[in-house]
This record gives C-alpha cells, sequence and structure tokens, in this order.
C-alpha cells in the first residue's frame, strides 16, 4: 500500500476513540499490537507533555508500522507516526531481509 494513502487515512483519525483505530489499524493496514511502554509526547505547539502508553503495531507480511499513544484514563488515542519497510536492529550485525 503506498504510504501517502495511508498517511491521509491515518491523519483523519488523528485523537478520536481507542475502537476506531484499532479497528482500522487491524483490518485496513492488518497490523497488530507488537510492543508498549509508558512514554510522553508533545503536541504542538504547545509544551505541555502527554503521558499515555505507547503502542508499536506492526504488519509482518507488508513491513508497516503505526506508533499509537493511548490515555490510561479515556478512550482517547492518537497516532503519532507511520512507516515502512520496518525491520529488526540487531547490534553488531547487518540485517538481510528476505522478502
Amino acid at each position: 500500500m503506498d504510504i501517502q494513502k495511508k498517511l491521509i487515512g491515518l491523519q483523519q483519525l488523528l485523537i478520536t476513540l481507542k475502537k476506531l483505530i484499532t479497528k482500522n489499524l487491524e483490518t485496513k493496514f492488518g497490523e497488530a499490537p507488537m510492543a508498549q511502554g509508558k512514554g510522553s509526547t508533545i503536541f504542538l505547539p504547545s509544551t505541555k507533555s502527554v503521558e499515555g502508553i505507547i503502542r508499536i503495531w506492526t504488519n509482518p507480511s507488508s513491513w508497516t508500522f503505526t506508533i499509537t499513544i493511548e490515555s490510561p484514563v479515556s478512550d482517547a488515542m492518537c497516532i503519532l507516526n507511520v512507516g515502512t519497510e520496518l525491520e529488526p536492529v540487531i547490534q553488531g550485525e547487518k540485517v538481510i531481509r528476505k522478502d
């Protein structure tokens, strides 16, 4: 899938209900949560830090990924980043993808 189409589609979902974003990531892009942790981000132009659960979603077939932050106390979720060509990093070894 073209990354521009994904960006346009995902931008329309920014800061909306967790269920809607989750459904779209799973059904439209075939992504599933791979890792998560407590984190924070700053939404410009504000300088205030927003804390939440950072989650990395991946599709191991298409090598796409999405990074989200979600509120631990409400249904708010925001897409922070999307990308392609996801691959593991192994310290000291060159990674060769076999597609």
